[in-house]
């Protein structure tokens, strides 16, 4: 997948989850405490987001970062994946701390 195509579906997502939150784009630029212009740029693809940048935007919409970034037709599959893999490295550390 190209980075274009994974901005654009950051994008979208960020529009998509914004809008179920209810917020409008004054309303998130102002809980996280940017211009309405750069959120208008999120949403339109304009802007290349840092992981940190990416973190603050989900905080502000109440979701896990994963809601921003996969494709939403396999968002259930990629929390029950990340998920899966928590409860490994846990079970890991626990043998390991058990030794």
């Amino acid at each position: 997948m190209s980075a274009l195509a994974v901005r654009r579906r950051v994008a979208a997502n960020i529009k998509r989850c914004r809008q179920r939150a209810g917020l409008t784009q004054e309303a998130m630029a102002k809980q996280l405490d940017v211009s309405l212009r750069y959120v208008s740029m999120l949403e339109q693809n304009a802007r290349n987001l840092s992981i940190e940048s990416l973190a603050k935007i989900a905080t502000c919409l109440n979701i896990d970062i994963a809601e921003l970034v996969c494709d939403e037709k396999y968002l259930d599959d990629a929390k029950k994946s990340a998920a899966e893999l928590g409860i490994e490295l846990l079970r890991q550390f626990v043998k390991t701390e058990a030794q």
